[in-house]
């Protein structure tokens, strides 16, 4: 059977499969009769290709009609079936990508991942060719959004038909401090966010401890007065996945630095109310998260792990809830 083949500009907006055997009886000659919204021009092209073909179907030979629009090759007419391509999965977080390149890792002949390109250098230690993207991250499968009660990598893995927990760390490049602790108090949106003031409370009793205490706000972010004896650190993001590897544990909020450090095997303390750990949670680090987003929702709505709770729900996370999950998990210095 002879072919159609396909490109821009109309591979643009649709995706289109040569069959038999007239075009003249499937191609609607008016937008009202297509089963599905068209974007602007494209149903316009479709049809003057369409016009074309009938004009010259008793010419022999391959027939061109317009730049890179469609070829049909042979003596035959053929019908193109019009299906709107499928909107590729795709996303600029940080966390998500890590998620993404996390399940297709599990993928059993997976060997490329697309990058949003400021992310691509995180990955240069994987095992999987990173192709830096200008504009986003993407992944294959029809994942649109978390279950309740199931962590979003599961969610994702699963929509990519991934065998095996999507868990994966990467090697370091440096050697890990005793006694670091790295503070990642930002997030993408700020209802993650635990108050000034907390952060604050918890640095100075780490400090008491004796711990090194490194602060990585975000550079674009206003500054805080951190207590004295705290190294802020305003650094782009290799350097802060460098320093994240050698840290003894992060403390951080649902964001792309607690899931990079956990990225790197490094332990997270995660703070979460606005979102749940069991859904959102660094994913090898789940066990050590405060999690109070059940206690946050609100009443008279089903609970749903999946869910995000907006105002201020991280009042809930208390310092000393915090001080005690470090102290259950991480000695202080000698």
């Amino acid at each position: 059977m002879a072919e159609a083949s396909v490109g821009s500009p109309l591979a643009g907006e649709w995706g289109l499969a040569a069959s038999i055997p007239s075009l003249a009886t499937v191609l609607p000659k008016s937008k009202s009769q297509l089963p599905f919204r068209c974007r602007r021009g494209a149903f316009d092209a479709v049809a003057n290709a369409h016009d074309r073909v009938i004009a010259s179907r008793d010419g022999g030979g391959p027939q061109a009609f317009g730049e890179g629009t469609l070829v049909f090759l042979g003596q035959s007419t053929f019908r193109p079936m019009l299906t709107p391509l499928t909107p590729v999965p795709a996303s600029t977080r940080l966390g998500t990508t890590i998620h993404a390149y996390s399940a297709i890792a599990q993928l059993p002949h997976a060997t490329v991942f697309q990058c949003f390109a400021p992310y691509a250098r995180v990955f240069d230690n994987g095992p999987l060719a990173v192709l830096s993207h200008p504009e986003r991250t993407t992944w294959p499968g029809d994942f649109r959004h978390p279950r309740h009660g199931e962590h979003v990598r599961d969610s994702m893995a699963g929509a990519m038909g991934a065998i095996g927990a999507p868990s994966i760390v990467l090697a370091g490049v440096g050697q890990r401090r005793l006694a670091r602790v790295a503070l990642c108090p930002h997030a993408a949106e700020r209802f993650k966010e635990w108050p000034v003031h907390r952060w604050q409370a918890l640095a100075e009793h780490l400090l008491h401890q004796g711990f090194e205490v490194m602060a990585f706000p975000q550079p674009q972010r206003e500054r805080w007065a951190w207590p004295d004896g705290v190294f802020e650190c305003l650094v782009d993001l290799p350097r802060l996945a460098g320093a994240l590897q050698m840290a003894t544990f992060a403390v951080a909020v649902d964001s792309g630095p607690g899931h990079l450090a956990d990225l790197f095997g490094t332990p997270v303390v995660g703070l979460y109310a606005a979102t749940s750990a069991i859904t959102y949670g660094p994913y090898g680090s789940r066990h050590l998260c405060v999690d109070r987003h059940e206690d946050a929702f609100p009443i008279g709505r089903r609970y749903d792990t999946a869910a995000h709770v907006t105002g201020n729900p991280m009042y809930a996370v208390t310092v000393n809830t915090v001080l005690r999950t470090i102290g259950e998990n991480f000695s202080p210095p000698p």
